[in-house]
């Protein structure tokens, strides 16, 4: 689902049918810049805030006939309501590096419970 992270209706329908994770399979043909980084925070990181799921965004990187794919991977957990609003959902984990393969996991409570984010955790 990656194209489909922008778009509401297939999360919407997921989670009405129990999901309680969502996964963005994805890969960025394109240097990643903090404009890249903005961009994707539209993504997935929306559909998880307005359903109080969790999300997994899985970034690809490497390069493919010498075309660049750039990211990071997360995992990523609604905010509390009421909660002063950052940029995106808490980042519970994510890579960091943009270019090399990482592997990062993490055991999670279901179902997902809104998080107490502070600033630092919910990386701009």
């Amino acid at each position: 689902m990656c194209a489909d992270g922008w778009h509401g209706e297939l999360a919407d329908r997921l989670v009405k049918e129990g999901a309680e994770l969502l996964v963005q399979v994805s890969a960025n043909p394109e240097v990643w810049s903090d404009g890249t980084r903005r961009g994707w925070q539209s993504s997935l990181f929306t559909q998880v805030e307005r359903l109080g799921v969790y999300g997994v965004v899985c970034m690809g990187v490497g390069s493919l006939f010498e075309l660049p794919f750039q990211g990071q991977s997360q995992i990523i957990a609604p905010r509390q309501p009421g909660a002063p609003r950052g940029r995106r959902p808490c980042v519970l984990r994510e890579t960091r590096s943009v270019t090399e393969e990482e592997v990062i996991s993490l055991r999670l409570e279901f179902p997902a419970p809104r998080q107490q984010c502070s600033d630092d955790s919910s990386m701009p």
